[in-house]
């Protein structure tokens, strides 16, 4: 009775099982009614598959087409860095020198009607063009006298900080004091004048108060006249 009994795929030994799916692979047969697995099963595992593998290349594309953006975003703000560094500190330069060119020889000591010499100076370092007013008044002792000696208006553009100082703006200044005494030279700097007036920042006399008490940009230099 045996004999006469078939037994189904599912019971024949694994490597036999094995053996005839990679023989009825290889002529491109589909093995699944041969081993007796149902066929709706095979081709859904085999869609599943499919699908899965197309998912994850997908996945893949986007992944490196989003690196590739993220790499291309980063050189672009390099090179923009580059080429537009964000600006650093802002500021002027304002300085006087002696007649010579240099921060000595002031002319500080004097005689009556004795011609003084200096060098005034401005660098613009504020990242973009400036308008600047300077002027120079004498204030003789406890103000009793407030004298406009000179006054002048530059406009400067941008001058990038250099490891080799260098001028921008030099203009000279003589002066002479016709009675003894002890009196102030201010050289007060006034930036974007105009638009805005002298007169905005007060009367002269306020003016030369705020620049003395350090309310408004200024240089000062102590002047002894002496008799003859």
């Amino acid at each position: 009775m045996n004999g006469n009994i078939r037994r189904s795929p599912s019971h024949l030994p694994c490597s036999l099982i094995a053996a005839r799916w990679i023989f009825h692979s290889e002529r491109g047969e589909d093995c699944s009614q041969e081993l007796g697995l149902p066929v709706s099963d095979s081709l859904h595992r085999h869609r599943c598959q499919e699908s899965l593998g197309g998912a994850e290349m997908k996945i893949e594309r986007i992944l490196s087409a989003f690196l590739l953006l993220a790499l291309l975003a980063s050189i672009a703000a390099l090179i923009y860095l580059i080429l537009n560094p964000p600006p650093g500190e802002r500021f002027t330069e304002f300085y006087i020198l002696g007649p010579k060119g240099k921060a000595s020889d002031y002319p500080t000591r004097l005689f009556v009607n004795q011609s003084g010499s200096l060098i005034i100076g401005i660098v613009n370092h504020e990242y973009r063009t400036m308008n600047y007013t300077v002027e120079i008044w004498r204030i003789g002792e406890n103000f009793s006298e407030i004298r406009l000696l000179e006054s002048f208006t530059v406009s400067l553009e941008h001058s990038k900080i250099s490891e080799q100082w260098k001028p921008q703006f030099k203009r000279n200044f003589s002066f002479s004091i016709e009675k003894p005494g002890k009196y102030r030279l201010v050289f007060l700097l006034l930036k974007d004048c105009p638009p805005k007036r002298p007169e905005d920042y007060g009367s002269e006399e306020e003016r030369i108060r705020k620049a003395i008490n350090g309310e408004l940009r200024s240089l000062i230099l102590n002047v002894e006249v002496l008799g003859i």
